[in-house]
């Protein structure tokens, strides 16, 4: 059972990374390559509150406030230029180059060696139906549940979701219907930076903050996303827990190279059946 923990454990932190990467993706239609780099930097942002000894909830408002001003930055020098051509896909390139920004800044600040994040609860376990959970990985899946499953309500039963979908799948139309076509994007990125930054401190906290990250985390959060189904909320939830639970289950009975095989053969295999993802929204449009 301590298994299945472990890879709900590491599930969920690759389903906060896929929810992260579908905020603006639901909302504007845009796959943000950088969006990984918000968590190292709230990582890195954690650690120096810590070392100055700010309170814990100062520490975590930093990290939303400063994640979802960089958000607006990025959509401002990275998005923005390339919103009349809607056939362009420069924007997934920028959104690299903005990734590739962050870690240097990072690196001019921090270096290469990882910091520690002494969250509460860091070392500590749990017994738990016959098994042995770490209590950041029990935080991790209680976040991935509240924030996809919320997003999923949000999306679907208020306004806003209502804008953000209908801004994705025809912005001419939802502009003659009075909808703020680029107020909802640059929203969308100022919530996805601020909420993946503020996840941050959590993040490195169980892995600790290195530049490097963001991009350990960038391709099983987007396997995550592309089992689960781009758009799709419960899709970010359901693929994070079973990348974390075939990569655990994977490295508990084949060797560490073929866990990865066996990772990528499933996606291969669903992919070919539903080429959309489980979940995925087949009329989404990403440029």
């Amino acid at each position: 059972m301590t298994i299945v923990w472990s890879g709900l454990g590491m599930g969920a932190l690759y389903a906060l990374v896929a929810f992260t990467f579908n905020v603006p993706l639901a909302a504007s239609g845009v796959f943000n390559f950088a969006q990984p780099q918000y968590m190292m930097l709230g990582g890195f942002l954690a650690y120096e509150g810590f070392r100055l000894h700010l309170p814990v909830i100062v520490t975590f408002a930093l990290c939303l406030a400063v994640g979802a001003a960089i958000g607006l930055v990025e959509d401002r020098v990275a998005i923005r230029p390339f919103e009349r051509n809607t056939t362009s896909r420069a924007a997934l390139v920028t959104t690299v180059g903005f990734a590739v920004a962050m870690q240097g800044v990072a690196y001019v600040f921090w270096g290469t060696t990882p910091k520690v994040v002494p969250l509460a609860g860091s070392g500590t376990t749990l017994d738990v139906a016959g098994g042995r959970l770490g209590a950041l990985d029990l935080t991790l899946v209680i976040l991935a549940i509240v924030a996809c499953l919320g997003f999923a309500v949000l999306s679907q039963r208020t306004r806003w979701g209502l804008a953000n979908r209908a801004a994705t799948t025809n912005p001419e139309a939802a502009q003659l219907r009075g909808i703020n076509v680029r107020g909802v994007r640059w929203l969308s990125f100022a919530i996805a930076g601020g909420l993946a930054c503020g996840l941050g401190p959590v993040v490195a906290a169980q892995v600790t903050a290195s530049v490097d990250l963001g991009n350990n985390l960038l391709i099983l959060g987007f396997v995550a996303l592309a089992i689960g189904g781009f758009g799709s909320y419960l899709g970010c939830l359901v693929g994070g827990f079973g990348v974390g639970l075939i990569q655990a289950l994977g490295a508990r009975y084949l060797n560490g190279d073929w866990a990865f095989i066996l990772l990528f053969a499933v996606l291969v295999l669903l992919l070919l059946v539903r080429p959309s993802g489980l979940f995925g929204t087949k009329r989404l449009r990403v440029i």
